[in-house]
């Protein structure tokens, strides 16, 4: 009896080692990230809405991102247009402040100019009631006034293209015609005060 009793205990053992090796064979495997009290869930029909539902969720996610990402680029260069804008009106202002301080100064120099002018004609005129020859002092006086015409025309062009050049997107090309303006108003009033200098040392040489 007792060798029976032996090979009943073999059988045992070795059915309780079949056992554990069936079960270390399925927890060597690669583990379930599933909680153990989910995966009938997640193995069920509605498991798998629950899946597809949770892959929705992560492109809705990443779209809503993405979204916001771009709203903020936006807004950024929007901000960024809208400094630049400001800047740029301010130094428009500016501009404009100083073209018309350099009018004003351009304006009594003509001014001066013309004033002196008519009162050598009136020198002339009553020098010539004396049998003085003022020729020389009258062609001078002549060219002063073909001068200060000039530089009255040249601030009128000034003037009339002034708004248009500070409007402008591109300030440095739209000011290339009044730059020529203003050279050309500098050295009309040079010219004509010249002139009117010489045409009064013409006159006291009578």
């Amino acid at each position: 009896a007792r060798p029976v009793e032996n090979s009943e205990r073999l059988d045992a053992l070795r059915g309780i080692r079949r056992r554990a090796q069936n079960q270390g064979g399925e927890s060597a495997g690669r583990p379930s990230t599933t909680p153990a009290n989910m995966r009938p869930l997640m193995q069920s029909p509605g498991g798998n809405a629950l899946r597809r539902m949770g892959t929705t969720t992560a492109e809705s996610l990443r779209e809503r991102m993405n979204e916001s990402r771009e709203a903020h680029r936006v807004e950024m260069e929007n901000r960024r247009d809208e400094r630049r804008v400001t800047l740029q009106d301010s130094a428009r202002a500016r501009v404009r402040a100083f073209m018309e301080r350099m009018l004003r100064r351009f304006d009594a120099a003509v001014s001066r100019l013309d004033n002196l002018a008519e009162r050598i004609d009136s020198r002339i005129d009553k020098l010539e009631a004396d049998k003085k020859n003022l020729d020389r002092a009258k062609e001078l006086l002549g060219v002063a006034r073909v001068e200060i015409d000039a530089a009255d025309a040249a601030l009128a062009a000034i003037r009339a293209n002034l708004e248009a050049a500070v409007a402008e997107e591109d300030p440095p090309a739209a000011f290339e015609a009044i730059h020529e303006s203003i050279a050309t108003a500098k050295e009309a009033i040079r010219t004509a005060h010249r002139a009117l200098v010489e045409s009064t040392i013409a006159i006291r040489a009578n």
